[in-house]
């Protein structure tokens, strides 16, 4: 398909104009004309997230094989459900299973979900469903041979993107697609050679408005991670923001595709010259460096994980001053990010957060790193006041995987092995002490949950 039928496509199945179903398949109409008062995807809108919530508790998804050692789904309760529960909805249904990475992702609100799935073949295949798992369509079939990797669904729930590697074996481009239905749209810059090791890296950030999607890869030579920034208005465009020849420490680049503000600039941390700095930059291009906090020795600090206030107000980073290789958390208007305040202190070095996420009002943040014994991830919440919990004590080998909060910032949910060493079960944790962990999602011998989306 040329890159303006593909363009046609696109701009019609986001503005309604694709094929009915039929038999359960999503006929397209690659010829279908568009209205001139045809809605589009509109940047003019005000920022934040589109209304899409579902009413109600939240919905709790998690992936692994928590249903049967090696049978891998994904399966959903309704947060006051009595635990431990064991999920009645499941996806994929039947005998297919869900494909290897981060491949199950819901809307800012929770009323869409995307999986991909695998049959027995081997055939990957990217479906979006409510919220509720209910009414799923197939969006896309990737071609014999190729696999779908990663897969996330736009805050407005009206696009996704997909990695794919559909061009050549083992080489991952990012594609973008109507939730509605419709054709594919290749993000992604073509490879001078096809090489496996120029992947795109599964993970995205999402604008506010979601006309804007941030990806990081290997995109012109392995080891350097480029950072783009991707206009999703039909047709499609894409600004580089960290370029290959931007980097000039041997395996720099980005460090993640980093999140977006209320004003829609990224902010991102990048080893660009010879540290990691933290930098934000607009859409159509540039970025700014930020001053991070000097260590106690005046050097310059390194930037780390990243986060954004659900108001697009604040952004929390982890940078390794006072002392090196420490990595504490600091707090800052994204307005002057000089002014940034500590919220941690005492971490261990080496050592610090690995994921950081802000609970939906804004008032703390869900920590999982070795803040307290290095090399042991627990999860822990932080108030932007300052004051520090580490919900669970943990010790050898366990860890803490991931988290994420409810809607109404009252509970937390983790996977980790908190309770057994080796088996990574799903967790409900009361934010604000510390505590014996309770049992949501219990997993045979020898499974493990391995992600969890929380809406």
């Amino acid at each position: 398909m040329t890159r303006a039928a593909a363009c046609a496509v696109l701009a019609a199945a986001v503005s309604g104009a694709c094929g009915d179903n039929v038999d359960g398949t999503h006929i397209i109409q690659t010829d279908a004309p568009i209205a001139a008062d045809a809605p589009r995807f509109d940047a003019r809108r005000p920022d934040g997230p589109s209304p899409d919530a579902a009413p109600g508790p939240s919905r709790v998804w998690s992936s692994g094989d928590w249903l049967a050692d090696g049978d891998v789904r994904a399966g959903m309760f309704v947060e006051d459900a009595a635990l431990p529960v064991v999920p009645t909805i499941v996806v994929p249904p039947g005998a297919d299973q869900l494909a290897a990475g981060d491949v199950v992702d819901l809307s800012a609100g929770g009323s869409r979900l995307v999986y991909v799935a695998v049959d027995a073949a081997g055939g990957h295949a990217l479906y979006v469903a409510d919220g509720d798992g209910a009414n799923a369509m197939l969006l896309h079939a990737a071609p014999a041979g190729a696999e779908i990797a990663f897969a996330s669904i736009s805050p407005d729930a009206l696009r996704v993107v997909y990695a794919a590697d559909e061009e050549a074996d083992g080489m991952l481009d990012l594609y973008l697609v109507a939730a509605a239905g419709g054709g594919s749209f290749k993000l992604t810059p073509d490879r001078v050679v096809a090489d496996p090791a120029l992947d795109v890296h599964p993970g995205v950030a999402w604008s506010r408005t979601s006309r804007w999607v941030a990806f990081a890869g290997e995109l012109t030579e392995a080891g350097y991670t480029e950072l783009l920034i991707s206009d999703t208005s039909a047709p499609p465009g894409v600004t580089t923001i960290v370029g290959r020849a931007d980097i000039t420490t041997a395996g720099g680049g980005a460090l993640e595709p980093g999140a977006f503000d209320q004003s829609n600039e990224l902010w991102f941390a990048a080893r660009v010259t010879a540290g990691l700095e933290l930098f934000h930059a607009p859409t159509f291009g540039g970025r700014t460096p930020v001053l991070t906090p000097a260590r106690a020795d005046t050097t310059a600090s390194d930037a780390g994980t990243i986060a954004v206030s659900p108001d697009g107000s604040h952004v929390v980073f982890a940078a390794d001053a006072p002392i090196a290789t420490a990595f504490d958390v600091y707090y800052a208007p994204t307005a002057d990010p000089s002014a940034a305040t500590r919220l941690t202190s005492s971490v261990a070095a080496p050592g610090g957060p690995r994921t950081i996420a802000f609970a939906p009002d804004g008032t703390r943040v869900a920590l999982i790193g070795d803040l307290t014994a290095p090399g042991i991830q627990e999860p822990y919440v932080v108030s932007i006041a300052g004051s520090q919990v580490r919900l669970v004590a943990l010790a050898g080998d366990q860890d803490a995987l991931a988290l994420a909060w409810n809607a109404t910032s009252t509970a937390l949910f983790c996977a980790g092995d908190l309770d057994t060493d080796g088996d990574t079960a799903l967790y409900r944790l009361d934010p604000s002490q510390p505590q014996t962990p309770e049992l949501a999602v219990a997993v045979p011998a020898g499974g493990d949950i391995t992600d969890l989306d929380v809406r």
